[in-house]
């Protein structure tokens, strides 16, 4: 197992703030630093832009949680998440929340443009709190409901600009531990049953077509499912301590194989998620670096000038002052 320094400078107090995981796309991963800090970093380049919510959302805001003690990130807000607009090419950080006067405001962090902006679509009538960030899949964020008896994945899709929803597989009441996660390339959710320890993982075989859910049973309920490996096996953290491995037999109930050991861990303290490796720049840093070459380039045009103005004078027959290049030429 290896490990990876984040992108903050060292604290000199001695309680850190938390630091959790808003989401991840593209090789692109998104942090949220207590108390109102944003990241969006490469850990493959180690290029990472900070920026914070506190200006435009915080300081307006309505409090929708009185206390501190809550681990959850941005917990001021309605809905979070990090997704891509392939429309924009733009990389998104999404926030609904309600201002002092508890009027609804759904904006949005380009990482193109560094500003914040607001999205031009009304959010969904009695739309309620969710507790996590979404899950970007499909051109779209996904959010479960706060109520674990509410049936309904809330779906917006970024580049449509257009919300929807996907209903649960059942309406089994699911214990706090429910996620969504992408499995195998489809959206899938993953629990324990309430008064049990066993688990069941539903995976959407087919987009947005509910009878496609296909039910796996998880004897050991505090599984956490992260991918599909290569070779077929579902690799997942086991307990609060191992990473393992899973198959599925013919009647779709999984049974365990290797176990690797990857240090002690509880569901409160830490968040895994997949992140794919790429060597792609942030758009700030691409835009910054054409705006860079557009710079060059108008200054080679400008040398190109005075050198055809030089050879211009030079072949006439008049007396003319020298013209000397600037060093900014040289």
């Amino acid at each position: 197992m290896g490990s990876i320094s984040l992108p903050f400078s060292p604290m000199k107090r001695k309680i850190h703030p938390r630091v959790h995981v808003i989401g991840s796309c593209n090789g692109l991963v998104c942090l949220h630093r207590e108390p109102y800090s944003l990241t969006v970093w490469n850990p493959t380049t180690g290029s990472y832009k900070a920026f914070s919510y506190y200006r435009h959302i915080v300081r307006n805001s309505y409090p929708l949680e009185k206390t501190w003690n809550c681990l959850k990130p941005l917990r001021i807000t309605l809905l979070s998440g990090f997704g891509y607009d392939e429309s924009k090419d733009d990389y998104l950080v999404i926030v609904a929340w309600k201002d002092k006067r508890e009027e609804n405001h759904f904006d949005f962090y380009s990482l193109r443009s560094s500003s914040w902006k607001s999205f031009d679509v009304a959010l969904p009538n009695n739309t309620t709190r969710r507790r996590d960030p979404g899950l970007f899949f499909n051109g779209a964020l996904h959010w479960l409901p706060e109520d674990i008896n509410d049936d309904q994945i809330l779906v917006f899709d970024i580049t449509k600009k257009r919300f929807s929803v996907i209903s649960k597989p059942e309406k089994e009441v699911i214990s706090y531990h429910a996620k969504l996660i992408v499995l195998g390339g489809c959206l899938a959710l993953y629990f324990t049953v309430k008064s049990s320890i066993h688990g069941k993982i539903w995976i959407m075989k087919e987009y947005k077509v509910h009878t496609s859910w296909t039910l796996y049973k998880n004897p050991k309920g505090l599984f956490q499912p992260l991918c599909v490996s290569s070779d077929g096996n579902l690799v997942g953290l086991s307990g609060n301590s191992s990473l393992m491995k899973a198959r599925a037999n013919v009647e779709r109930e999984l049974s365990y194989a290797s176990r690797v050991h990857v240090g002690y861990h509880t569901y409160d303290d830490h968040k895994s998620i997949m992140y794919t490796q790429s060597f792609m720049p942030l758009p700030s840093d691409s835009e910054e670096k054409k705006k860079k070459k557009r710079e060059l380039g108008q200054l080679e045009e400008d040398h190109n000038e005075v050198k055809q103005g030089k050879r211009r004078r030079s072949t006439e027959d008049f007396t003319a002052t020298t013209f000397e290049s600037s060093p900014i030429f040289k």
